[in-house]
Order: structure tokens, then C-alpha cells, then sequence
């Protein structure tokens, strides 16, 4: 240790509050950079539905629990998980617009943030080195801003931080593993997967610390076992505290299950060679590095519970993109391994590395992200031109045309449309992809196989159409015109709309 080094740190020991101080301004700094580089425009398109249930608990003090909103199901009783989301984003927007959307994401996430930074006792260094890493895996993620899915994500973080403890030091703040899926439950659905990974954790940890006890001839700890059973079956029972009661696993049965799954696209597999295969395919090398460094270290055995949720999950990430984002958190408690592993062995040129790399961040955050993203001029009109391709003139002009029948709509604009436009209903939007009816029918799969063009939608219930450039059923569409079936009502760069030429003089099509 060099003299000076020396110096400094008997300064820092003879001044406590300056060491405090210090570590405030790095965690201050630390998280303020987080916090700008999570700031994005919502850009979820079943926004509009989100806020139109929210607006509809406020002004009549009950939760909707039926279809109102759309042509296809009508009157269908619906399974909100979600609700009380719903209700916090119509909130926040309806008292700060979309600015308080984007605070409200980018804070929750640095919550995340600080949650896994307090779980794996990183200082600042790690933090430095941690979290640019975290942000790079979940871009994909946090771009889209506010969506009930961060919340989930903040659940997940405050488990592993429970957890974690638990491990440590038998911490009684086990217990508030029971709020936490009271609150959880109501707020987004999975909450069931936490579950199973509590689950699991319990499993995995009880059979290890039993066969460790008995390989040193130790009690078996059973009264720890027996602890975390209880929290589990009161955990379990907790989620039960919600105005759907046991629905909400009925709903997630059907999830689980449901074969319209596919017209979704954050449920669909990670596609080869694209941009997040690439990322999947990183991550995957990292945990690989972080197993051997384990191994190296001789704490294989102490992580294996994490282990075992990790590879879980990378199986699922594997059949579908959205578990893809829950990996990298829950893998956090495995990867951080590495990073200190190769930290510098001073901690002054540690931190001044970490202190370089935010302030670096930090600069390019305040003088070209942030002006770039306009957040005080974040508009209706911009979120349908710049995030989303909506286009708000053809739906004044199917507004004013009203045709009759049953219209066609695609998927993605079903949620703005009924925030925005609620003279128009859309035949889906996506809440739908879980309906069936009781003769098992899917309004979903029924859309999906129209808007792919494996069932012609002149031969479908709909007599007018409000769909994208691109689609199959366009190009379609495009083709009965052609025939003189269909005629184009309008077009732009945005969006079109097709009427079918038997009921535009007020006649419904027999189909």
C-alpha cells in the first residue's frame, strides 16, 4: 500500500462522516446514472387498454371484470391479474401525463437496480462495472418504459433479496415473503413463476444444507425447513388475497396453454441470429465464466440454488424471448462472481475507473439521450407517428365513415384504439389472446389465422377493415379489391381501411 493510500484511508478512519460522505456521493452518482439511462417514451401498445381500466375503477369504483371494449366476445368475464397496474398507470398519467409514465419506469428499475446491488453486497466498483452490464442485456426490455412486466421484475429483485439474507443469516425478514405476493398478485401474473422459483430455492437449498449435515455428522436442520415451509404454503395463501380468488391460476392454466400464444411477439422464441440471439448467446458465455470462477473458488455448493433457477430459465428463454429479460435478473446472484474476480487491487484506481466510467455515461446521457427523447413534448401524436406507426387521420375518417358490420382490426392497434377512440371498436387487442369461449373457441387464433391469410377474410364475419401496411391479410385485401369485391376507403403511409363493396350501401355481407 502506498503512503499516500495510507494516508488517505487514516483520514477517512480518523473522519467517519467523510467516509460516509463519500460512499453517498458514489451511490448518489452511481444511481442517478441508472436512473437517466432507464428514461424512455412508453411505447406499449396495450397502453390505451391499461389506462382505459384504470379510468374505469375511478369513476365507478369497481373493477371491470367484463368485455365492453371490443366486437369479438362481447360481455366475456375476464381474469384481471393485472388490475391494480392498471389502476396505478391511469394514476400516474392522468396526473403527469406521459413524462410521469417515463419517471415512474426509469425510477422503478433503479429501484431494481439498488434492491440486487444491496442482495450481492457490491461496492462501488462492482456496482460501476454491474450495472452498464445489466442495462446492455435489458435494453430490449426497458425501452418499452412503463409496463406492469418492471413491476414483476422489482418483485423478483425484492426476492432474491429476501432470499439471499435468508442464506446469510436466517434473517426474519423471511416473512415478508407474504406481503410481497399479497401485493404481487394483484399486480401482475407472474407472480406464479416467483412462486415455483421459491419453490425450487427452498428444495434445492433444504436437500444441500441436509446432506452437508449429514456428511459432518451435524443436526439436520429441520426446524429451518420447517420455517420455510410454512412461509411458503402462507405465501401461496397470501396471493389468494385478490378479487379473483383462485381465477387467477385458472387464467394462468389457460396461459400456459393457450395456442395463440405465437401471434405475440414477446412470447415468441428468441429468433437465430438476430440481435437478442446474440445477446442470449453472451450471456450464456458469461454464466459459463462465472461457473468456473465458482468452481475455482469452492462455491459451487453455496450458489447451487441460484444455479438451478438460472438454467431454468435459460430453458424457458429458449421457447420464448420474455423469460429471456427474468434471466438476467435472476442470474445476477451467479454472474457477479466474475466482476469481482477481476477487480483492481487498489481501491483508489478501482474507484476512479468506476468513477470515469459513470461520469463518462452520465455526460453522454445529459447532452444527446435525454435532449434527443423530448420527454416534456411527449404526445399522443408522437407515440402514434414515432414509437408506434398508428396513424390518428384514418381513424377520424373510419370514425366518420362508420361503416356497418363487424370491422377488422389488427392487433397491435386495439389498445389505443379504445383509449383513443372508443366510437371504434376493434375486433382484439391484448387482453384477448387468453379468451376462449365455452365451446373452446379463441377470438385470438380466430384473428391469427386472418391476419396471416390461412382463412380469407372475404369469407370471415368482418365487413370492414383497419389493419397496417405489410400484412398478409392486406395484401389480401389489396387483392379483392382488385376483384371488385372489397373497395380501399383510405391510405396512408401509416394505415388502411377496407370496406366490403356489399356494405357500403348499407347491406351486411351474408358471410
Amino acid at each position: 500500500m502506498s503512503t499516500f493510500q495510507f494516508c488517505d484511508n487514516s483520514i477517512e478512519m480518523q473522519r467517519p462522516w467523510l467516509a460516509r460522505f463519500k460512499k453517498s456521493m458514489q451511490a448518489s452518482l452511481l444511481y442517478i446514472i441508472v436512473f437517466l439511462a432507464c428514461l424512455y417514451h412508453p411505447c406499449d401498445p396495450d397502453l390505451g387498454w391499461h389506462l382505459k381500466y384504470g379510468e374505469y375503477f375511478f369513476q365507478h369504483h369497481a373493477i371491470l371484470r367484463t368485455n365492453i371494449y371490443s366486437s369479438m366476445f362481447p360481455g366475456y368475464h375476464w381474469t384481471n391479474s393485472s388490475w391494480a397496474t392498471d389502476l396505478l398507470t391511469y394514476a400516474v398519467f392522468h396526473r403527469y401525463g406521459f413524462l410521469g409514465l417515463s419517471i415512474l419506469a426509469a425510477f422503478i428499475i433503479t429501484l431494481t437496480a439498488v434492491i440486487l446491488s444491496r442482495a450481492c453486497r457490491l461496492d462501488f466498483w462492482q456496482q460501476a462495472i454491474v450495472f452498464p452490464v445489466f442495462l446492455f442485456f435489458e435494453n430490449f426490455f426497458i425501452q418499452a418504459s412503463f409496463r406492469g412486466q418492471l413491476l414483476t421484475f422489482l418483485g423478483y429483485a425484492i426476492l432474491c433479496f429476501l432470499l439471499i439474507r435468508f442464506e446469510e443469516s436466517r434473517s426474519k425478514s423471511i416473512w415478508l415473503l407474504i406481503p410481497l405476493f399479497t401485493l404481487w398478485s394483484n399486480f401482475h401474473g407472474s407472480f406464479i413463476l416467483g412462486l415455483v422459483l421459491l419453490l425450487q430455492w427452498i428444495s434445492i437449498t433444504q436437500i444441500r444444507d441436509i446432506c452437508v449435515a449429514w456428511r459432518q455428522h451435524n443436526p439436520i436442520p429441520i426446524s429451518v425447513s420447517i420455517r420455510l415451509l410454512v412461509v411458503l404454503i402462507m405465501a401461496m395463501a397470501a396471493t389468494l388475497i385478490n378479487p379473483f380468488g383462485t381465477r387467477i391460476y385458472i387464467e394462468a392454466f389457460h396461459h400456459s396453454n393457450s395456442p395463440a400464444l405465437h401471434i405475440i411477439q414477446e412470447w415468441a422464441p428468441i429468433e437465430p441470429l438476430s440481435t437478442l440471439w446474440y445477446q442470449f448467446i453472451a450471456w450464456l458465455l458469461l454464466l459459463a465464466l462465472a461457473l468456473i470462477q465458482l468452481a475455482k473458488q469452492k462455491k459451487f455448493l453455496q450458489r447451487l440454488p441460484w444455479m438451478a433457477m438460472t438454467m431454468v430459465l435459460v430453458a424457458l428463454s429458449y421457447s420464448s424471448r420474455r423469460y429471456y429479460f427474468l434471466l438476467i435478473l435472476i442470474s445476477f446472484p451467479v454472474i457477479e462472481v466474475i466482476f469481482r474476480t477481476f477487480k483492481p487491487p487498489q481501491e483508489r484506481l478501482a474507484n476512479s475507473i468506476a468513477a470515469l466510467i459513470l461520469i463518462l455515461m452520465g455526460i453522454y446521457f445529459v447532452s444527446m439521450k435525454i435532449p434527443n427523447l423530448r420527454l416534456m413534448s411527449m404526445n399522443w401524436n408522437r407515440y402514434c407517428f414515432e414509437l408506434r406507426g398508428f396513424s390518428p387521420t384514418a381513424a377520424d375518417v373510419l370514425k366518420k365513415a362508420n361503416p356497418p358490420g363487424i370491422l377488422f382490426t389488427t392487433y397491435e392497434l386495439g389498445g389505443w384504439l379504445i383509449w383513443k377512440y372508443p366510437e371504434i371498436k376493434p375486433c382484439i387487442d391484448g387482453r384477448m389472446h387468453l379468451w376462449r369461449d365455452e365451446k373452446g373457441h379463441s377470438a385470438a387464433l380466430y384473428y391469427g389465422l386472418i391476419d396471416t391469410n390461412i382463412l380469407d377474410i372475404d369469407k370471415s364475419v368482418f365487413n370492414s377493415a383497419f389493419v397496417l401496411p405489410g400484412k398478409n391479410v392486406t395484401m389480401r385485401l389489396f387483392q379483392l379489391t382488385r376483384e371488385g369485391r372489397w373497395e380501399l376507403l383510405y391510405r396512408d403511409q401509416y394505415a388502411l381501411i377496407f370496406v366490403r363493396k356489399a356494405a357500403i350501401g348499407g347491406q351486411p355481407s351474408r358471410h
